[in-house]
């Protein structure tokens, strides 16, 4: 294999188009559904032998762009900044989150904060701000609002392109130049809504597969957040004198508005919530303007080779405290609320009271006082019948891990897992907590274990380990479970069971498994593999 792969490089190659894999067991992150959000359908897998580079070189804009934002990375790279330093002014300068260590990115997401390490709206936002007000003497020469409004476009999208085009980067600036254009147009401030709702159908235009991803549903849904609520959150706290404390409630109204925009959507997706993020925002986003503004001049510096010193020391202790609040922030696990049971229903039933209370608040009319009433109370049914579902709803689950048997029998709102492991933790397997969030499970009971034989309602099933052993079982199972490459007579074994279903888990050799599937295709029995077909669950 090539030892780089760069942006621009043109190579041939021949090898077959395999489709991606789905998640394999149930309710966990779908992979292959994501990749086909973004217009991907397969995979190829390729090595030194199938791969030829080829002289030729493309040089589109994207790739000039990849060069420049190259030879600044190289730039960065002379000056001691520390490793999670660098990664932030990667981050927020370059928009390339790849250096930001594992540690650094889950601090971040537990104390509210990771918006600030991905470049998307806040930081076009305030790119534009800045742009603006450098740019007001540009208002005094005739046309000069227009002229303004062409070079913070252009400047704008250059940024852009210069952080790699990414979704969040592309919608932002494309809403903000409909703000800015409006702005140029009209005498007064173009209304943000209006601008919003432009920029939304015209992405759609371009690529309608945007309407799937889940950071443009964040974004979309916090800007509507912030200019529907804000205003009407502010209101609730008119008389402050402090200059001080009216900038918190402005932050804190903000902060206020887009959650209230984006919660539903968050519990729904990653089914947690960091209560303290008031504090990570109030008191880290008043500084990123500044932190970027320094963070631009330091790249500008660092290109030019001028970058003095104590301007690296300042904008490394800066960068240094930060870090360490947000990580301080994150530390306080007990104000991280984390498997919050969150459906589908219960997302729209949400917003339905948000968009209901958000119409009684600007008009207090009786109708739609019980119209509010009506979403609350719609809000609750579902709570109540999904709980209830949870209750009265009993399932067993062949569970798909590698070299590892889990089965789970879960009978209400209690599951027991049986599993092979020695030593790693279950409740620790992300599958199995996903499937326990999912189903809103209280308890989960772990019994290191797998029996011969299983009664399931009205199934029996059979579960064969490495041994082979089955002779003396006097049962006519259903199922049969096969684990741990047990090396027995197949063909006999469903001459004397007759199965209706034969299934193999991820514990045995692959060899095998193909083996037993083409004899199961021969004598007409349904196979079942884990490792292709994913978990099995029995209702």
């Amino acid at each position: 294999m090539h030892n780089s792969l760069s942006i621009g490089n043109t190579f041939w190659t021949k090898t077959t188009l395999t489709p991606i894999n789905t998640s394999l067991n149930p309710h966990t992150f779908n992979y292959r559904e994501y990749l086909n959000t973004k217009g991907i359908q397969h995979q190829i897998y390729i090595n030194k032998t199938t791969l030829k580079a080829i002289a030729f070189t493309s040089s589109s804009l994207l790739i000039q762009a990849y060069n420049w934002r190259n030879k600044l990375e190289k730039s960065l790279d002379q000056y001691f900044f520390s490793k999670d330093e660098m990664a932030v002014i990667k981050a927020l300068i370059l928009g390339q989150r790849q250096d930001i260590s594992k540690e650094l990115a889950q601090s971040y997401a537990g104390a509210g904060a990771i918006h600030i390490l991905a470049v998307s709206g806040l930081h076009i936002g305030i790119l534009f701000m800045i742009l603006s007000f450098l740019l007001q003497p540009l208002e005094q020469f005739h046309k000069g609002k227009h002229l303004k409004a062409i070079v913070i476009v252009i400047l704008l999208w250059g940024f852009a392109l210069l952080t790699g085009l990414s979704g969040s980067v592309t919608r932002a600036v494309t809403m903000f130049t409909f703000i800015a254009i409006g702005m140029a147009v009209q005498n007064q401030k173009s209304p943000i809504l209006h601008a919003l709702f432009a920029s939304f159908f015209f992405l759609l235009l371009i690529r309608p597969m945007f309407i799937f991803d889940v950071g443009f549903q964040m974004s979309y849904a916090a800007v509507l957040g912030i200019v529907l609520l804000q205003p009407k959150i502010m209101v609730l706290l008119p008389h402050i004198r402090s200059w001080l404390l009216r900038k918190i409630w402005i932050l804190l109204s903000v902060s206020i508005a887009a959650t209230i925009g984006t919660l539903p959507l968050s519990l729904y997706y990653f089914h947690q919530f960091p209560s303290l993020f008031f504090l990570s925002n109030v008191v880290i986003v008043p500084f990123i303007g500044l932190i970027m503004g320094i963070g631009i001049l330091v790249v500008v510096l660092a290109v030019l080779h001028i970058l003095p010193e104590i301007l690296v020391q300042a904008y490394s202790s800066i960068l240094w405290a930060m870090n360490f609040f947000i990580d301080w922030v994150a530390q306080q696990e007990q104000f991280l609320f984390k498997e919050i049971h969150f459906s589908f229903f219960m997302l729209l039933a949400s917003y339905l009271i948000i968009l209901t209370g958000y119409s009684l608040w600007e008009q207090r009319k009786i109708t739609r006082l019980y119209t509010f009433l009506l979403a609350i109370i719609l809000f609750q049914s579902v709570f109540l019948f999904e709980k209830n579902q949870t209750n009265h709803s009993d399932e067993l689950v062949i569970f798909h891990k590698s070299r590892e048997t889990l089965l789970g029998l879960k009978q209400g709102k209690k599951m027991i897992v049986l599993h092979s492991l020695d030593s790693l933790e279950t409740t620790n397997i992300s599958f199995i907590k996903t499937y326990k969030t999912y189903h809103n499970i209280d308890e989960i009971k772990l019994l290191k274990t797998i029996p011969n034989q299983l009664k399931y309602q009205d199934k029996t099933i059979l579960i064969i380990d490495s041994l082979g052993i089955y002779h003396n079982i006097d049962i006519h199972p259903d199922i049969v479970l096969l684990r741990q490459s047990p090396k027995l007579n197949l063909e006999r074994l469903l001459l004397e069971c007759n199965p209706n279903l034969l299934v193999a888990d991820a514990s045995n050799y692959k060899s095998y498994v193909k083996n037993w599937k083409q004899i199961c295709k021969e004598k007409g029995v349904t196979f079942h593999y884990t490792g292709t077909d994913g978990a099995l669950l029995l209702r």
